[in-house]
């Protein structure tokens, strides 16, 4: 826990009182990643066009095609970046349904393993 002030020392009796209103608390970490390419596949499913503009742009030469691949790539990145954050939402809203008070960080964002 954090003093009110950069200046203020924690004594004693601050911080007994401090460690009495953790008495009884449990912090836990929450880790999620997404098995395989399942963010991606999940990513496709909802924007069928991204796999269509793929599929298209697979039978043309690397060369002739390279403008639409960076806007795809960059598409997808966007829809990926959505999708993580949806699924950060879903998360904490399953937590903060359970009684105990959650406290959120994006400090580790949702990865692949």
């Amino acid at each position: 826990m954090r003093c009110a002030s950069s200046s203020s020392r924690a004594t004693p009796t601050s911080l007994a009182s401090l460690l009495d209103r953790l008495d009884g608390r449990v912090q836990m970490s929450v880790k999620a990643y997404y098995v395989g390419e399942a963010l991606l596949r999940e990513v496709l499913l909802r924007y069928p066009e991204l796999k269509r503009r793929s599929d298209a742009i697979e039978q043309r030469s690397p060369q002739a095609s390279h403008p639409e691949r960076i806007a795809l790539g960059r598409d997808v990145a966007a829809a990926v970046e959505e999708q993580r954050e949806l699924d950060e939402r879903l998360l904490l809203r399953r937590c903060q349904s359970r009684p105990t008070m959650c406290v959120w960080s994006r400090r580790h964002r949702i990865g692949r393993r």
